[in-house]
């Protein structure tokens, strides 16, 4: 499988939120940041996360949530021979709309979002749960797409 170079693409017209999906050969990614918040699941690959000033192993299975601007890096070891698979979601605040969290049902949402400006793991049933819908987006569109982000 040819290699995939890891790049920010702009923002589809037709969508609200981005779905990347990484398969192959371990290209890795320089540090950086962006505006949107990060959701990542390692299915398959090692290596480290530089999340801020932390460092911390990956593991396959892990799932991340990142926010806005926090600077970042997955580093994929080198002597790994099996091929890495990625799925990464970038969203924005304001994706479902300007007013959506200022709703009073999506308090909970707003802080975790706000507890994610440092980085978080998410773990448990959460984590497994968050898995089985974030397996689903690569391959659907529309707003089935938005019901699987947001389910």
């Amino acid at each position: 499988m040819p290699k995939i170079p890891y790049q920010f693409l702009p923002q589809p017209i037709t969508e609200s939120f981005r779905v990347l999906e990484f398969k192959g050969e371990n290209t890795g990614c320089s540090w950086h940041f962006h505006s949107e918040y990060q959701l990542s699941l390692i299915l398959k690959g090692c290596g480290q996360r530089v999340v801020g000033d932390m460092i911390h192993p990956i593991k396959e299975g892990e799932l991340t949530l990142l926010g806005a601007n926090l600077p970042h890096v997955w580093r994929y070891d080198t002597n790994q021979t099996d091929d890495i698979h990625v799925i990464v979601v970038h969203f924005s605040e304001d994706f479902a709309g300007k007013e959506f969290l200022s709703k009073p049902e999506m308090r909970s949402i707003k802080l975790l979002l706000a507890r994610a400006n440092q980085g978080l793991q998410v773990g448990g049933k959460t984590r497994k749960a968050i898995t089985v819908e974030l397996e689903k987006l690569p391959r659907i569109k529309g707003f089935k797409r938005v019901l699987s982000l947001m389910g």
